[in-house]
């Protein structure tokens, strides 16, 4: 081989992968995804999100009385805050697991462990997305008034 010639070309492939050589042993990303530890990072790419705004929302409701009676607006805007960053570190897990899974949209001919785990990446991709803009949405007004004009 010629010393200006590409050596990109000696890495193998691996067949749904995003980078030359990313999983150099086929199988070994499905059987990730397959263990509690890689199912548990899976599902709170996925859920993760809107559980956390469900928990947002509650916790800026009850707390919004006590933040207005002793005066600790900057409480609901930690809060708030926190929340929009789990949510974006959600989306990031997911976008993880999405490229590592060959960074394709799923398709209806994908089947398996890697199909299921690229759907389910894609969904928290998207929801990440969705739920991080309410919690800011939420989230913003506490910025802007007082929490007695909440």
């Amino acid at each position: 081989m010629k010393p200006c010639e590409d050596r990109t070309t000696d890495v193998p492939r691996v067949p749904g992968s995003a980078y030359p050589g990313s999983d150099p042993v086929p199988g070994t990303v499905e059987a990730f995804y397959e263990r509690n530890s890689g199912e548990v990072l899976l599902w709170t790419a996925a859920i993760g999100a809107p559980l956390l705004w469900a928990i947002q929302f509650q916790t800026n409701y009850g707390l919004a009385d006590w933040a207005c009676n002793h005066d600790r607006q900057g409480t609901l805007r930690w809060i708030n805050g926190a929340f929009f960053l789990l949510a974006i570190g959600c989306g990031l897990i997911a976008l993880y697991i999405w490229v590592r899974m060959g960074a394709r949209w799923p398709h209806s001919n994908d089947e398996g462990i890697r199909a299921r785990t690229r759907l389910l990446a894609t969904i928290g991709l998207f929801s990440a997305l969705l739920f991080g803009m309410l919690i800011f949405a939420q989230g913003l007004p506490s910025f802007i008034f007082g929490p007695c004009e909440l």
